[in-house]
């Protein structure tokens, strides 16, 4: 490791730190195993009567950083590959709210709603999309498309990251809810 000699070495020491636990804070299969080896330790200091030797043995127990650390090394790389894909499958990216709302279902909602679905063109329901988005908290917002700016897109955001709508993909997903509307109105 670099020594360090400046307060901007230190920063970045810190930095560097706290970025390998915050991504083990967003691994459940890290952090709850470790959370709970952390609180048994913590849970353990309420049987000890005297003062001073719960303050001692409280001064000894790791931090929830190092156990964050020791879980992470414990894992085989077949077992943290294991883990990581199942907790990514527990959430599927299609989903865009905790409430599991996706945007075909957004848009099956928002056509349902209508008399005639087939009335008004695709591109029609492109800003009451954007008014339903926004409802449900997903920050949308048009830009211009980079290949074409004539061209607008629509960028929301889904779990601290960015997606993209354009206005072809959406016309094509009104298509396929539109189907599935006259399936199920027949």
């Amino acid at each position: 490791m670099k020594s360090i000699k400046t307060l901007a070495g230190l920063q970045r020491a810190w930095n560097a730190s706290n970025k390998q636990a915050a991504c083990f804070y967003k691994r459940p299969y890290i952090l709850a195993p470790a959370l709970a080896r952390h609180i048994q330790r913590l849970d353990c200091l309420e049987q000890i009567d005297d003062a001073a030797a719960r303050y001692q043995a409280f001064r000894l127990i790791p931090s929830l950083e190092s156990e964050l650390q020791a879980i992470d090394s414990s894992l085989l790389t077949e077992e943290r590959l294991s883990l990581a894909q199942r907790h990514r499958a527990m959430r599927p990216r299609v989903r865009l709210t905790s409430a599991g709302h996706t945007l075909e279902g957004i848009i099956y909602d928002l056509l349902n709603r209508m008399e005639d679905p087939w009335r008004q063109k695709a591109k029609q329901y492109w800003h009451p999309l954007s008014d339903r988005l926004r409802e449900l908290g997903l920050n949308p917002s048009m830009h211009p498309y980079p290949a074409d700016p004539s061209n607008e897109r629509l960028r929301y955001d889904r779990g601290g990251k960015y997606r993209w709508l354009t206005p072809r993909q959406f016309e094509n997903i009104v298509c396929r809810v539109r189907r599935r509307l006259s399936r199920e109105r027949n």
